[in-house]
């Protein structure tokens, strides 16, 4: 319709169009110049242009963001506890991570494992595989309000982003939101070394990365991270500054100003 009735659009790709709608996405962006695309990842992006026969740079790089407001309250990066709190936030599934976290979790004896999010059935399901188990040193909270969540990530000594790297879609496509709610926390960040992550973070200034899929090197990362408090304090800080780079106003300006283009 945008097409058809010479509307100025924008549309925000998360992922390669379904196969359905291919045909129609192809004949439309190829014939119109009213209609803006933005990819959430540069792997995104790029495969867009190579699928649609377009120039480089013809869609554009949008990550996702943060609104800074609602973490305006920085928490202490603490020296000592005697159980650190590792905590990860999101939808609970084996392309998340959510199994890794579980088969890491026997590995991290020492540490309190906190999950936060999923829908009721995902969390009885990876409450039974843990409790089966054996696993005692994690718990599942499930969804809560999100000034819960902020709650939660404050009260965090370390934050999980343990994206698999055998999803396509989830290590080359995804920008996850609760990357860029890490970063404005604060607190130092554990995350899989896969593209869709470090296309946003940088091992060793604002982030550990991890091999992906590997419980043990995840294990091995966060222990090394806790025994250096030199290091969470500078991934603490360059994290902070790193996330006034994605506020939800900066987003919106690259969106406006691509529609002014528009002729």
């Amino acid at each position: 319709f945008s097409y058809l009735f010479r509307i100025p659009s924008v549309i925000e790709f998360h992922d390669m169009p379904p196969f359905i709608s291919e045909r129609i996405f192809k004949f439309v962006l190829k014939r119109s110049k009213i209609i803006k695309c933005f990819g959430v990842t540069k792997k995104l992006s790029s495969d867009l242009e190579n699928y649609f026969g377009f120039d480089k740079n013809v869609i554009k790089v949008l990550h996702d963001a943060v609104d800074l407001e609602e973490f305006i309250n920085k928490p202490e990066i603490n020296n000592t506890s005697s159980k650190p709190i590792l905590t990860y936030c999101g939808s609970l599934s084996y392309e998340k991570g959510t199994d890794l976290l579980i088969e890491a979790a026997s590995k991290l004896e020492g540490f309190q494992i906190i999950i936060v999010g999923g829908l009721d059935a995902d969390v009885k399901i990876y409450s039974e595989k843990a409790r089966n188990l054996n696993i005692n040193n994690i718990r599942f909270i499930g969804q809560v309000l999100p000034f819960e969540v902020v709650n939660y990530l404050n009260s965090s000594d370390i934050l999980l982003l343990p994206s698999s790297g055998k999803s396509k879609k989830s290590r080359e496509y995804t920008s996850a939101m609760k990357l860029f709610e890490y970063l404005a926390t604060g607190v130092p960040i554990v995350a899989s070394d896969i593209p869709s992550n470090t296309e946003i973070l940088t091992e060793n200034k604002n982030c550990i990365l991890f091999n992906s899929d590997d419980s043990d090197n995840l294990s091995q990362e966060v222990k090394k991270l806790w025994k250096d408090y030199s290091l969470r304090e500078k991934i603490s800080k360059n994290s902070i500054e790193l996330s006034r780079q994605f506020t939800w106003k900066n987003r919106c300006k690259v969106i406006i100003e691509e529609i002014r283009e528009i002729k």
